[in-house]
């Protein structure tokens, strides 16, 4: 698994030096350099996956993912997690860095997995550089120390997409547990 890795980390870090990806996402600035996700998945080839919680133990969801009836309504495309003492955020699962940057003024990290899905985590600054590899339960960036939806409680908010499908991220963790739910009140 790590020669994969570095072989598709080395194989997008000269496609992104000759230019030929970029990034599918919109920024306030335009697309920024980037990695396009089918690429890596076609790149990796079909990949199985384990997934690991993106911060340390224990892991409370503090609001769950809610699917939207339709792609433009209203839902809870990720679930959103305590964010641990240290503010640490972790690659569930192995990949490539694909995006570290704001969004629509919150700090945004992406990473892109040999299966073909996308982690993105918010607010988040990213210690990865864009296009480097990650294993599962590296830290790629840190809580950002900015209000959240959360507050009064700190929270990372971990989104998952498999193509265009927003997937609830937990549902990757079978086998983990326990996973402690609590009402937003709280």
């Amino acid at each position: 698994m790590t020669s994969t890795l570095a072989i598709v980390g080395a194989a997008a870090a000269v496609a992104l030096a000759a230019g030929a990806l970029t990034y599918g996402g919109p920024t306030p600035s335009g697309p920024p350099s980037g990695i396009d996700h089918a690429t890596l998945a076609v790149a990796a080839g079909p990949v199985a996956q384990t997934y690991a919680p993106p911060v340390h133990a224990p892991v409370t969801v503090l609001r769950a993912f809610d699917a939207p009836p339709a792609p433009w309504a209203a839902g809870h495309r990720g679930v959103d997690l305590a964010a641990p003492d240290d503010g640490a955020v972790l690659a569930p699962a192995d990949g490539i860095v694909t995006f570290a940057g704001p969004v629509a003024g919150r700090q945004v990290v992406v990473v892109s997995h040999l299966d073909g899905r996308r982690s993105s985590f918010e607010p988040v600054v990213g210690s990865v550089p864009v296009g480097e590899p990650v294993t599962r339960g590296q830290a790629v960036g840190t809580l950002a120390d900015t209000p959240t939806h959360c507050a009064p409680r700190r929270c990372v908010h971990w989104g998952v997409r498999d193509a265009e499908t927003y997937l609830d991220p937990m549902s990757l963790l079978p086998l983990y547990g326990p996973v402690v739910l609590l009402p937003l009140d709280e």
